[in-house]
């Protein structure tokens, strides 16, 4: 029996997969989190909020994607004190959102699951050119894929605040092949670990870029299969 001047409280863990398109690629995680904070209040959901005095939605993301890529699958979770149905909840938060960022999915979590951040374990990326990309250009990129994969080590310099140090990321590349005139990537954490899949994805992206022309290349995420318990969808 629970004593009267305590309250007994139920709250519904839900797993929500967005996209991230267009120009909004431009703004930053920060924004990305306030943005969903004022959305789930517009769209009336009874989200759950922290107790004490300055209370906060209680929603945690996955890891955060880098400025100025577009993704098809983001993952936050969120606690809530009633829901309704996947497709109403889909269809209130998409009815006060803009058309580059959309909620596409919701499942239900059980009581004992991990937040998202903490069994995301691969991303795919998909790389492809702008017009302006000369032919000779396509080719020189999309024929050095192979080479670049057959090496036993890919060594990349990464660096801190307070030191610099190289790393192989070989072993977090699980796929490198090309898909008609773009290149496919599935990167991941060889011990399956947290947030370090995406990072090394995108210093993988920036070598190959680097040997031949930045600007002539641009990244897009489709982050569809993370290999691990994040979402059956």
């Amino acid at each position: 029996m629970v004593p009267q001047d305590l309250e007994e409280v139920y709250v519904l863990k839900i797993r929500i997969k967005y996209s991230k398109l267009g120009n909004l690629r431009f703004i930053g995680h920060l924004d990305v989190m306030r943005y969903f904070q004022k959305e789930i209040r517009r769209a009336g959901l009874d989200v759950s909020y922290s107790k004490g005095y300055s209370p906060h939605q209680i929603i945690s993301f996955a890891a955060p994607l880098a400025m100025g890529i577009t993704s098809d699958g983001e993952y936050f979770d969120g606690e809530f004190e009633s829901v309704t149905t996947s497709r109403e909840m889909i269809d209130a938060l998409n009815a006060v959102s803009v058309d580059e960022m959309k909620v596409t999915e919701c499942v239900l979590l059980p009581d004992d699951a991990k937040n998202s951040m903490s069994v995301v374990s691969a991303s795919d990326y998909v790389i492809s050119f702008l017009d302006k990309a000369g032919t000779e250009e396509r080719h020189n990129i999309l024929d050095s894929v192979e080479s670049f994969m057959s090496q036993d080590q890919i060594i990349i310099l990464k660096k801190t605040k307070k030191s610099e140090r190289e790393e192989n990321i070989k072993p977090g590349i699980m796929t490198c092949e090309l898909r008609d005139d773009q290149i496919y990537m599935l990167c991941c954490q060889p011990e399956v670990n947290t947030t370090s899949s995406r990072s090394s994805s995108c210093r993988l992206s920036a070598r190959m870029r680097m040997s031949v022309t930045t600007s002539s290349i641009i990244i897009f995420t489709d982050w569809r299969r993370t290999w691990m318990a994040l979402m059956e969808i």
